[in-house]
């Protein structure tokens, strides 16, 4: 059995959604609303439907049904709906909303740029989030210091101790935490892109749940110092200090591997691949190698055989590396 339902057009008009097919309004009677099709002025694909959103009648289509352009519009009216309740970035909305679609319905949305105005048009319910703040002397809302749920998100607030300058902020929750402890394999990184103008990186530790990567623990933190590190680790202890983990997996990073020695010693310290692999172009293109490396196969072998030191075995890879060295 078909479900009426109800979408909206670009130009805010209510459209019929009705066995896979659009309907525009075409009239209305006394106890009844006629819709017409809106995909084609010469076909009668009609659809009679009363007050109370009972069909009386429905005439068929002369044409095929368009499933992903319909789907593409109950997308667009996800997104909106989406950006009239939460307080993300359009460019968080618009990955929300539309990064998991079959190619098919992609192609049937409105380009980037229209989509990004259609959701910065859309008036929110309530403002959800205050102004961003231009010093570091703010005060966080009660309301964003807990779960919508009403639990404890944040745990640590520098700022309680007079630290406004160096300024570091721990959100999670208690379910969380204990997921934390009992996991054995952390991995940690930087965020940059995503960070608060008044802080240097948001950092996220996360752990393998189900064979799923899930985030635990969020970090606001001011710089990317060997300090700022130890006392982020610190302080996650002594919210936690039953936290132990046997491997913490992170980007390359010599003040990070530092503090998780001094906070975590005898713990495993294992590098990203992914990083590593950008480390390595990053080291190309700083000493001049990046023309070579793209005109000469026989070179860029070699370098492309450093990326995978990784995969040999721990035993062998100064022997393969020194190899590598003489050729």
């Amino acid at each position: 059995m078909s479900v009426l339902q109800y979408i909206t057009s670009q130009r805010g008009k209510k459209l019929l959604v009705y066995k896979n097919y659009i309907h525009r309004q075409d009239r209305r009677d006394e106890n009844k609303i006629i819709w017409r099709c809106n995909g084609n002025q010469k076909c009668l694909g009609r659809v009679h439907v009363s007050e109370n959103d009972i069909v009386l009648k429905y005439v068929d289509h002369s044409h095929l049904s368009d499933v992903a352009k319909i789907q593409a519009k109950k997308t667009v009216e996800e997104i909106k709906t989406l950006a009239k309740e939460n307080s993300l970035t359009t460019r968080a909305i618009l990955g929300e909303g539309s990064s998991q679609l079959p190619a098919a319905v992609s192609a049937q949305l409105p380009n980037p740029r229209a989509l990004k105005r259609t959701i910065q048009r859309v008036p929110q319910i309530k403002q959800i989030a205050p102004a961003n703040p231009n010093s570091l002397r703010f005060e966080i809302p009660d309301s964003f210091k807990k779960t919508l749920c009403g639990e404890q998100f944040l745990f640590f607030d520098s700022a309680d101790s007079g630290n406004f300058e160096d300024l570091i902020l721990i959100f999670s929750t208690w379910k969380n935490l204990e997921l934390l402890t009992y996991s054995k394999h952390w991995f940690a990184d930087g965020i940059f892109s995503s960070c608060p103008n008044l802080f240097y990186q948001l950092y996220t530790i996360h752990t393998i749940q189900f064979s799923n990567v899930i985030p635990l623990v969020y970090i606001l933190l001011p710089e990317k110092k060997e300090n700022t590190y130890t006392t982020m680790f610190r302080n996650l202890k002594l919210i936690k200090p039953d936290l132990n983990p046997s491997s913490i997996l992170i980007d390359f990073e010599k003040a990070v591997m530092n503090s998780i020695k001094t906070e975590f010693p005898q713990k495993k310290i294992q590098g990203c691949f992914f990083h590593s692999s950008q480390a390595l172009w990053r080291h190309i293109q700083e000493y001049g190698l990046q023309t070579q490396y793209c005109n000469d196969p026989v070179f860029a072998l070699e370098l492309k055989k450093l990326a995978a030191l990784p995969f040999v075995p721990i035993e062998k890879v100064i022997e393969y590396f020194e190899g590598l060295l003489e050729n």
